[in-house]
């Protein structure tokens, strides 16, 4: 069956990543053996001939390898905001476009529905939402009928429109019409992009595409254990070559083993999980349902529980839970990641100097590249570590560093 396609597909990838903090680029994050943007160029890749991705001066000389190697164009961003990338990449769109973020994640049904619903109406365009029971600060469809006739963004809980939180999943049909309306749009922030598609589907025959889906998004550090769970539902039951489980260590559910991997005796390895090529799985650990790197040791005794460890972690009969650990990190004997509260309330964190709430009641530790917890030393829930950070040996850490 020949795949149906879109004229011109735009990953927008060019956002600085500041709410992201103290972790690494975003789209640069390794999920299953690759990282996020290739896996997005291999997902849009399929129903496109001219594939572009807008990425931004800090991440343009690795999104650039990864868009040769799929066949797509890289655009240096032009200012800030979605607007401004749009513009940016304006005079390699053809025909009809369909603009994403590259950090929102979503499963196949999203483009095969997508396309379904243009050939069954005459449409102007096509925007995505997922129906939400509770507010969601955002945008939100305005629908007459069946109709979009606008979008409103962050209207409060109590002034939802409707219950269709709009993702950034946008088919226009001719585009370079709406991007002739961007060009002449004004506004005084960052919402060019918005203030355009307000004022072109207002007056076109714009339809809602309902995602039913899992989906998840890269907006805050915390949100890559959003990302994991939503990536291991992808896992299946593999070994890789040159594996060496002992019989008496225990695999159950699907489980991705790499190469090289070593796994000792009496380890349990709870799926879904993905273990990465040559990482070592010590005697009696714990993992479950969680992400390791390449390249890693997971100490005798160690537990790792609904977690994101990246390449070259070393733990010594440490507890990490729920927690996110970009890699080249070393947790001494003892060392634990607190991750739920007394009060049981939802976990907060600091981001640009805005103490928000994750929205979960369990959240270890969020920690950058080469970080160090000393021998029996803790981590508050919520605590984040920016790169090159040490917890001293017997030290309580209950405040960001």
């Amino acid at each position: 069956m020949t795949t149906q396609k879109i004229d011109t597909i735009l990953i927008l990838s060019g956002g600085n990543s500041t709410r992201f903090k103290p972790l690494g680029h975003k789209n640069l994050f390794v999920f299953n053996g690759e990282p996020l943007i290739e896996y997005q160029l291999k997902f849009y890749g399929r129903y496109t001939d001219n594939l572009i991705v807008v990425g931004n001066e800090e991440t343009q000389h690795a999104i650039k390898l990864y868009a040769k190697t799929h066949n797509a164009r890289f655009v240096l961003q032009q200012g800030n905001g979605q607007g401004a990338a749009v513009a940016s990449a304006a005079s390699y769109i053809q025909g009809s476009v369909l603009i994403v973020n590259g950090n929102d994640l979503y499963h196949e049904p999203l483009l095969t529905d997508l396309l379904k619903k243009r050939e069954e109406h005459n449409v102007d365009g096509l925007l995505v939402s997922v129906a939400v029971r509770d507010y969601i600060p955002g945008g939100y469809l305005l629908l007459e009928d069946s109709r979009v006739t606008g979008v409103h963004e962050k209207p409060g809980a109590d002034n939802m429109p409707s219950q269709y939180f709009k993702l950034v999943v946008d088919y226009i049909a001719d585009a370079q019409k709406f991007i002739a309306v961007l060009m002449r749009a004004q506004s005084h922030n960052d919402d060019l992009y918005e203030v355009a598609l307000t004022e072109y589907l207002s007056t076109k025959n714009f339809k809602n595409v309902v995602y039913k889906s899992d989906w998840a998004t890269l907006k805050y550090p915390w949100h890559i254990l959003d990302a994991t769970s939503f990536f291991l539902k992808e896992v299946k039951q593999h070994i890789g070559s040159n594996v060496r489980i002992d019989p008496t260590a225990v695999v159950i559910g699907d489980v991705y083993i790499d190469d090289g991997v070593q796994v000792y005796e009496h380890s349990k390895i709870v799926g879904p999980c993905y273990i990465g090529k040559n990482t070592i799985v010590g005697n009696f650990v714990l993992i479950n349902q969680s992400m390791i790197g390449e390249k890693s040791v997971i100490g005798g005794y160690s537990e790792v529980t609904r977690s994101y460890i990246g390449d070259n972690v070393w733990t010594h009969r440490a507890y990490i839970g729920d927690s996110v650990v970009e890699g080249a990190a070393n947790f001494a004997a003892g060392s634990v990641t607190a991750n739920y509260r007394f009060d049981k309330r939802d976990v907060t964190c600091r981001i640009k100097g805005e103490k928000i709430s994750t929205q979960r009641n369990k959240l270890g530790l969020i920690a950058g590249r080469d970080i160090q917890l000393g021998v029996n030393s803790s981590t508050m829930p919520g605590v984040m570590l920016s790169s090159g950070s040490c917890v001293q040996p017997g030290d309580v850490c209950s405040k960001d560093m």
